[in-house]
């Protein structure tokens, strides 16, 4: 009796709001890493200089902006419910009043943006606020308000040749990998592990020593940096699925 309205309701939001308003039925995955801090975290140790982070972003094309974010508020209220019915279920005490914070509405140009700003008991850097952002043509979910406007703002795929070159094909799917650019999210980590880790002490104190792990490491990481662009195209011709991939490797 307390939860069968519950479900019957969560099905009628996803039916008649959620499916309807993201029926433009593109969709899309986002790594990057162009904030940084010294600390991340209040534990760990402070770094000199300031550290990259990989940014995780999804991307969903929108066909009604306004029945999205209806149906948004409409799916917190379910979850509200569902909190109130547990605590009433279960015995005294057992569940804590547990409330959703609103968020944070920033309005960027004509987009919108709802930051969820994290309890300062997780000591995390105040950069990481989970943010949903939402224009007339998509909605977005990233870890930071940053990111998460860059992926509402608009701008063209610039490639020489590859898969990927011919921006009036339409496509069922598509494919974009940077390597050297998470090599350089990676290598202030390594070098920051290398000299804070206690690895340098496996091979002596001397500053020469140090010196030259730190060296070797940054050669290394260099070297990585040959596998440079991956891209790939997923399309329809003739009536068959064709997936074409292209891998560029290049060591100047």
């Amino acid at each position: 009796k307390s939860v069968l309205p519950l479900l019957k309701r969560f099905d009628e939001i996803t039916g008649k709001m959620l499916l309807p308003a993201l029926a433009d039925g593109q969709a899309g995955f986002v790594v990057d890493g162009k904030w940084k801090s010294k600390q991340w975290h209040k534990d760990m140790p402070t770094s000199d200089k300031a550290l990259p982070m990989l940014e995780l972003g999804v991307i969903v094309g929108v066909t009604d902006a306004e029945l999205l974010e209806k149906a948004m508020k409409s799916y917190r209220k379910v979850v509200e419910n569902a909190l109130a019915t547990a605590r009433e279920l279960a015995p005294p005490g057992e569940v804590p009043p547990i409330k959703i914070p609103d968020p944070e509405v920033k309005m960027v140009k004509n987009d919108k943006l709802y930051l969820f700003h994290l309890p300062s008991e997780w000591k995390l850097d105040p950069q990481v606020a989970p943010t949903a952002g939402l224009s007339t043509q998509m909605g977005v979910l990233a870890l930071s308000s940053g990111h998460a406007e860059r992926l509402l703002t608009s701008k063209p795929l610039k490639l020489e040749g590859g898969p990927l070159a011919d921006a009036k094909r339409s496509l069922a799917g598509a494919a974009y990998f940077n390597w050297p650019a998470l090599v350089d999210v990676a290598k202030p980590w390594i070098l920051f592990a290398v000299e804070k880790g206690g690895i340098t002490k496996m091979f002596g104190e001397g500053a020469e020593t140090k010196a030259d792990i730190l060296k070797q490491v940054r050669t290394v990481l260099d070297a990585l940096k040959v596998f440079r662009i991956s891209t790939s195209a997923t399309y329809i011709e003739d009536g068959v699925l064709i997936t074409h991939s292209e891998m560029v490797i290049r060591d100047e």
